[in-house]
């Protein structure tokens, strides 16, 4: 027990994990390293790298509801009578999470280049950690649009998200167990040094998660577009959780605060704290010089534990991950209500990158 990360604010420990996953796949290879995991489809598809090549595969894999997994555990906790301990160690041990899937597509694949006002570019947002939906009555503009430059000043208590969502169960603060990126991309396919040339060392074009968090004091006044007449909402998130429609979630973009970038005030205006370099853990980054789209899959979990200094994190580097992007810290640190965002990112003159889709899955337990 002592050589497990200890996590804030969990019912349980996690079981040991392998080190996370990341699939590059070129539409160009016939078939990927069957040492890896590979994701046909990040959305409800799994193929299990003993039955590569076969013509015959599982079926997709059932995603649970936030129901489903509440039924479960009553289910086991009543009718098997487990302890609660136990319940929510077999859920986790199933991987038996409700998740939300945020996709953005770019049939345009508009390049994204360096040394320009947008060479920081913000792909998407996801859900709030523990909603089932999008709590805002503009779906496609809460996913896409930035939020302002402001500092997170006041945080919403747990109770606040419990009421919120609805939850007949008490949640926990962290409750997130896996993130899921898919992103379809590439570079310029020219410039760079010559011996980087297919490989991920000398590459300055990346991907960076984010976290946003709501500010409970946070809007824009009276003219708020969020605060305006809106329409009716779909209820799908109140009957599943069985809260009624007086507690549905409303979040306002400008009540959004970005913890991740870092925003800093340098006695005159505040900004976003952009720095020249690829963050430590960073998401992933695009081959050098390569002038096909892959679509990469990287698993980020709360049970990862890769020293940075160690030969596992080597092996992230070399496959155009961020040496820390291995430890888990930044899945055991959502708290529940965080936004998860996703940005493109691009560095000096020549160097474009294109972004054909990205998709974020985020997982939680309930």
């Amino acid at each position: 027990m002592d050589n497990h990360p200890q996590f804030p604010l969990q019912r349980h420990p996690f079981p040991a994990r392998g080190p996370p996953p990341v699939i590059p796949t070129d539409d160009t290879d016939a078939t990927p390293d069957a040492s890896q995991l590979t994701v046909n489809d990040a959305h409800d598809s799994e193929t299990n790298p003993d039955e590569m090549g076969s013509s015959t595969s599982r079926p997709p894999r059932y995603q649970p509801s936030a129901l489903d997994v509440l039924v479960t555990k009553a289910m086991l906790a009543k009718g098997v009578n487990l302890p609660l301990e136990v319940v929510d160690l077999v859920m986790d041990f199933a991987e038996y999470w409700p998740h939300t899937t945020t996709h953005v597509d770019r049939p345009s694949r508009p390049n994204i280049f360096g040394t320009r006002p947008d060479e920081n570019n913000f792909l998407l947002r996801t859900p709030p950690v523990g909603f089932v939906r999008v709590p805002h009555p503009e779906p496609e503009r809460y996913t896409r649009e930035p939020v302002k430059v402001l500092r997170l000043s006041d945080e919403h208590p747990v109770e606040q998200f419990q009421k919120w969502i609805g939850s007949p169960v008490p949640p926990v603060q962290h409750p997130c167990r896996k993130v899921v990126f898919t992103i379809r991309s590439r570079d310029q396919g020219w410039g760079g040094d010559s011996r980087h040339h297919g490989t991920y060392h000398g590459s300055w074009t990346w991907f960076e998660a984010g976290i946003e968090r709501v500010d409970a004091s946070g809007d824009c006044g009276d003219h708020c577009p969020d605060t305006t007449d809106q329409p009716a909402q779909d209820h799908a998130q109140d009957q599943e959780y069985g809260s009624s429609s007086s507690s549905r979630p409303e979040i306002s973009l400008c009540a959004l605060r970005s913890i991740r970038p870092q925003v800093n005030y340098d006695g005159e205006r505040t900004q976003f704290d952009f720095p020249l370099m690829p963050a430590d853990d960073k998401v992933q980054c695009n081959k050098t010089a390569h002038n096909e789209y892959i679509t990469h899959v990287v698993e980020w979990r709360a049970t990862d534990n890769i020293d940075p200094k160690s030969p596992e994190a080597d092996d992230l580097v070399e496959i155009g991950r961020g040496r820390e992007s291995g430890t888990g810290e930044f899945v055991r640190n959502l708290k529940l209500g965080d936004t998860v965002t996703l940005w493109s990112k691009t560095r000096f003159q020549g160097w474009a990158n294109n972004v054909e889709s990205a998709t974020v899955d985020v997982y939680w337990a309930i």
